[in-house]
């Protein structure tokens, strides 16, 4: 539910192209249109969030479904690990693009 929201609330909507949440069997991945701040891959530690849209935002913190500014970003660096023994990679261009990998499970 939190990247779903983090998708809305990031979003840039003057942008035609379509957010998209990807699941595939060795990673989880987000695509939303973005202003960049930068472009390429962002490091975790100097990350300096930024709000992409303020209104609504706001909206989705009154209603309880977030919370402040950056705190996506620390719950990737602090769950990531749970899921996969690599970091997530983050990239900012005209696409924000985040690749969770995650970890093959032989399932029978």
């Amino acid at each position: 539910m939190t990247y779903i929201v983090n998708l809305l609330m990031h979003r840039d909507y003057s942008d035609g192209h379509t957010s998209r949440f990807i699941i595939t069997k060795d990673n989880f991945i987000t695509e939303n249109p973005c202003i960049p701040d930068k472009d390429g891959k962002l490091d975790f530690s100097n990350i300096q969030p930024s709000s992409k849209n303020p209104n609504i935002a706001k909206v989705f913190r009154e209603i309880k479904f977030a919370d402040e500014l950056g705190s996506g970003m620390r719950r990737l660096k602090r769950y990531v690990p749970v899921y996969s023994d690599r970091e997530p990679v983050l990239e900012e261009g005209d696409i924000f693009k985040v690749t969770v990998p995650l970890i093959e499970y032989n399932v029978r």
